[in-house]
């Protein structure tokens, strides 16, 4: 049997899971899983797989509502495309950022102080701890041209 009919195979098992296919491709694919072992396979462990990741799930009625979104779905209630569940999150996430920014701020402005501080304190030390050999070069007299 060619590889194309079981990537087809592959792919309306696939299909037929998320979206759904046409009854002439249901058709199709029974004769095709009667006669393969190979899909057959392929098919029980999607199933299974769909099934585990039901189980895992945090409310949604079936696997369709949780993994697929068709363009031809109109959105629920024209709010958007996202869910309602992913909505206090994202919230309380855009709550946090906009309560982070003054911190931040402020932080920043501190550590800009500090470091004004720090360099007067260096400035400070510096023209303090000039060596007495070097003390022409700081203070040249008016008539000495080098």
């Amino acid at each position: 049997m060619s590889s194309d009919l079981h990537e087809r195979a592959q792919f309306l098992i696939d299909e037929s899971r998320i979206a759904g296919i046409s009854p002439e491709d249901t058709v199709w694919l029974n004769a095709h899983l009667r006669e393969c072992s190979e899909c057959t396979r392929r098919e029980e462990e999607t199933t299974r797989m769909l099934s585990a990741m039901a189980e895992l799930s945090c409310g949604a009625a079936t696997v369709r509502e949780r993994l697929v979104v068709t363009p031809r779905q109109p959105l629920p209630h024209g709010r958007g495309s996202v869910s309602i569940a992913w909505r206090w999150p994202l919230a309380a996430a855009a709550v946090l950022l906009l309560a982070a920014v003054p911190l931040y701020r402020a932080r920043e402005a501190a550590r800009a102080e500090s470091d004004a501080l720090l360099l007067e304190r260096i400035d400070a030390h510096v023209s303090r701890t000039v060596p007495q050999a070097l003390e022409p070069l700081m203070n040249p007299e008016p008539g000495d041209h080098q």
